[in-house]
């Protein structure tokens, strides 16, 4: 869709009250390395550790994903399949 479109859709989520903008810091990180640790003989990335850290600090069950790997963490995906 382009450049265009993606500005206005970072200007969409500035302008959102509904989104909040969290950023990674270095407790954030730390508890993204447990995560890989934790689950060493899984595929995740780093980012989805840090995905995961900041949805178990927000409390957050549900994830509105098309990857597995928010289901082995214990996440709900949704889409469900």
């Amino acid at each position: 869709m382009g450049h265009k479109a993606a500005l206005d859709f970072l200007a969409g989520i500035k302008a959102s009250p509904r989104i909040l903008k969290i950023h990674s810091d270095e407790e954030i990180e730390a508890d993204a390395e447990g995560i890989l640790i934790k689950y060493a003989d899984h595929d995740f990335s780093y980012t989805d550790a840090v995905s995961f850290a900041i949805m178990e600090r927000q409390k957050t069950v549900k994830a509105f994903c098309f990857d597995k790997h928010f289901a082995t963490a214990g996440f709900e995906k949704i889409p469900s399949n």
